[in-house]
This record gives C-alpha cells, sequence and structure tokens, in this order.
C-alpha cells in the first residue's frame, strides 16, 4: 500500500507546542492499534454454523428490562438525574456564571479538539510521517486478519441472527439487574449459579414496583430538555480535562486550527470507517450470543434453548407499565456519567467568555478522523471480544506494549 504525503506542511512535532505541553505525546503506541495479533482461528470460532433465526423477542422481555431500570424510581435522591440537576443549580457552583450562548457540542471546535485528544492518545497525530506509518500497519494487519472474517460474516444475512442477538443483548441486562431469563424458563441456571444470585427476588421486586407505577405517583424526571442537552455537551469536553495544560491558558483555538489544517493533507485511505464499525456491531452480536446463551449456543441445540426460554417469556404474565413510567425510564438511560460531566464542566469553566466563544465555531472534520477512531473502536471492541494481547514476535507491537 504506497501513500504520499504532499510536502506542503511542515512536520508539527519540529514546530508545535503541543508536544511541549503534554496534550498529545508521541508515544509508540503501535500496538494498541495493530491486529497483527488476532488469531484466524479463534476470530472464525465466531461464525455461526448454522442459522441463528429464533422466534420473536416477546414483549415481555424488554418489558421486564424496563421494570428494572426503574427500580429507584420513586428514590429521586439517588437518581442520576435529580444528582446532575442539583449540580445544575445556581447555587452548586458546578458551571461558570455566563455559558457560552452558542452551542458547543457537536460539529463545533470545542467538540472537535476533543476528539483529537482522545485520538491523540494512540496515533501520532504531531508527526505526519508517523502517523502515515501507523495507519499502514493498522490497515494492512486488519486487511490480513480481519477482513476475510468481515467479507464472511457480512454474507451472513442480518435476518437470521437479528432476534437471537437481540434477545442476548436484553439477557445480559437483565443478568446484570439480578434476574436471568434462562433460569427463570428452567432452561438453564448455570449462569445465575456462576454469578451467584436467584432470579426469584428480584423478579419479585419488580412485579411490586409494576403495581407501584400504576397507582402512586413518582418523581417525574428532573433534567430539563435544555439541561440534558447541556449534560451531553459537557461529558463531550471530559478529554480535554486530561490534557496537562489547562484550556484556560488559550491554547485550544490555535490547536484545533493547526492540527485540522496539518491532517487535510494526510492521503485518503480506502477504508469505509462506517464499514468498520458495521463490523465491530456484529462481532459485538456475536459474542453477546456466547456469553449470554453459552458456547454452544450457535448449534442447533443451542438455538432450540433460546426459543424455549423466549417462548417461556411470551408466556409471563406481566403488569402493564404506564406510558410516564416508560418515559422515565428512556430519559434515564440517557443521562450521561456524572464524571464526564463534571470533568467537562471544570473544563468551561476555566475559559473566559471570549475564549469559549473563539471555539463555537464549525471547522471541516479531517476526513482522516472517523477512520482512525474507528480503528480505536475496532481494536477495542476485539480485545474485548478476543482478550488481544501484544504479539511478542510483530516488532511494531513489541516496540509499541514497551513504550
Amino acid at each position: 500500500m504506497a501513500w504520499t504525503l504532499r510536502r506542503s506542511r511542515v512536520n508539527l512535532v519540529a514546530r508545535s507546542p503541543w508536544t511541549n505541553l503534554g496534550l498529545l505525546p508521541v508515544l509508540n503506541t503501535n500496538s494498541l492499534t495493530c491486529f497483527c495479533s488476532v488469531e484466524t482461528k479463534e476470530l472464525s470460532s465466531l461464525m455461526p454454523t448454522t442459522s441463528l433465526k429464533v422466534r420473536a423477542v416477546p414483549p415481555q422481555l424488554p418489558q421486564l428490562g424496563a421494570l428494572m431500570n426503574l427500580e429507584g424510581a420513586y428514590e429521586s435522591e439517588t437518581r442520576a438525574d435529580t444528582a446532575m440537576s442539583s449540580a445544575f443549580s445556581a447555587s452548586a457552583g458546578f458551571l461558570p456564571p455566563t455559558l457560552p450562548t452558542m452551542s458547543f457540542g457537536v460539529g463545533t471546535a470545542f467538540e472537535l479538539s476533543a476528539r483529537l485528544i482522545a485520538v491523540g492518545k494512540l496515533f501520532p497525530l504531531l508527526d505526519l510521517e508517523a502517523l502515515k506509518t501507523q495507519v499502514e500497519q493498522s490497515v494492512s494487519s486488519l486487511t490480513a486478519a480481519i477482513m476475510p472474517f468481515s467479507t464472511n460474516l457480512r454474507a451472513f444475512p442480518d435476518l437470521k441472527m437479528s432476534n437471537m442477538a437481540m434477545a442476548a443483548h436484553m439477557t445480559l441486562a437483565l443478568r446484570q439487574k439480578g434476574v436471568c431469563p434462562m433460569e427463570m424458563s428452567g432452561v438453564d441456571a448455570s449462569f445465575s449459579t456462576s454469578m451467584g444470585f436467584s432470579s426469584s427476588s428480584a423478579l419479585s421486586a419488580s412485579m411490586n414496583l409494576a403495581a407501584d407505577l400504576s397507582m402512586k405517583p413518582f418523581p417525574g424526571f428532573a433534567l430539563s430538555a435544555d439541561e440534558m442537552k447541556l449534560a451531553c455537551e459537557l461529558a463531550a469536553l471530559a478529554p480535554l480535562a486530561e490534557a496537562e495544560q489547562p484550556a484556560s491558558s488559550g491554547w485550544l483555538p490555535s490547536f484545533v486550527m493547526e492540527m485540522t489544517a496539518s491532517l487535510e493533507s494526510f492521503p485518503k485511505v480506502g477504508l469505509d470507517p462506517s464499514m468498520l464499525m458495521q463490523d465491530l456491531n456484529k462481532l459485538a452480536d456475536l459474542a453477546a450470543i456466547k456469553e449470554a446463551f453459552g458456547e454452544d449456543a450457535m448449534t442447533p441445540q443451542g438455538v432450540a434453548r433460546v426459543n424455549m426460554m423466549l417462548d417461556y417469556v411470551a408466556r409471563l404474565s406481566l403488569p402493564p407499565i404506564p406510558g410516564p413510567a416508560i418515559n422515565l425510564e428512556e430519559k434515564l438511560k440517557m443521562v450521561p456519567d456524572m464524571e464526564e460531566v463534571s470533568a467537562g464542566a471544570s473544563v468551561l469553566a476555566s475559559m473566559d467568555t471570549s475564549m469559549s466563544a473563539s471555539l463555537g465555531w464549525r471547522p471541516t472534520i479531517p476526513s482522516i478522523l472517523p477512520l482512525l477512531e474507528a480503528l480505536i473502536g475496532m481494536k477495542t471492541g476485539l480485545g474485548g471480544v478476543l482478550g488481544l494481547s501484544a504479539n511478542v514476535n510483530c516488532p511494531i507491537c513489541k516496540s509499541g506494549s514497551s513504550a
């Protein structure tokens, strides 16, 4: 794969203040974005050898999940939305006295700077030659190790696994709340036994909660639409809090302009980031199926057990969840992590009004950035699925793992 960098831009490492600031340290982290340690045999073991088509997921399964998520609905003082609302109150001192009048969320220089900082932890953005080398290694190793499997996976019809994947993700979420549909249905109690719980107590509590929700009023969602938007935008700024140089020193505006201009010269890579993420989503589905239903889930016997479980759930008689409670549950799921919101708020509070206003513009997103993010996502996802480590026989991985 031969790429040529345009020489119209000077290497940022030689002249940029960002290295000295510790914002984007140039580290040899290739092992974190190299795919040569992926074992083809292990990856191929995830490929279904039989149809994974099961019956439609009955509405009782997501209904049960919603009930579990509403646990604590009456305890407003411990809910994430209430804590966030309290932090946003004028007396809390959580936010700067004057917020920027424009959005500082998706598409703004604020948001782009956070994305660049996050990606810069794994890719040497300051050194275009080093970046070219690392991207070549990432793409070539991914093409060799994963693309043959991805081609087969893309040929496997979504409809043949969509219901099973949905049931798997819901089953895993319920287990985290202390309920296992495989145990409830009498199909397989080994999952809940290994996790040290029995579903009966949590299920009984959910039934009681469902009855309460239909009879007793509960506290509504504590955040306004504007506050929810603000929380999400602040959470997106969290990576900026990790820079060694505080945002208040004024480096952000010129940082975004210089990095954007430099990365524009990076040659086009013939790899579609969206396709990578689709592959990763399918891999995550297959891994969830195995985790939820066992190592033999993708066999005729495994598929039959899942159908037995879904048949049982379809016969459950669950009290209806009132519309307002469903609405509350959907909103609670979207509340961002309080630590990330707090970190983003600290970044914003450290800036004066003129500085934050200078970051409200909408720069052109460098075309290479989504690919770098997709490569990081793919390696992280594969690491979770396959437990990857650096390949000691690969000089790139070896040097990266000792950085």
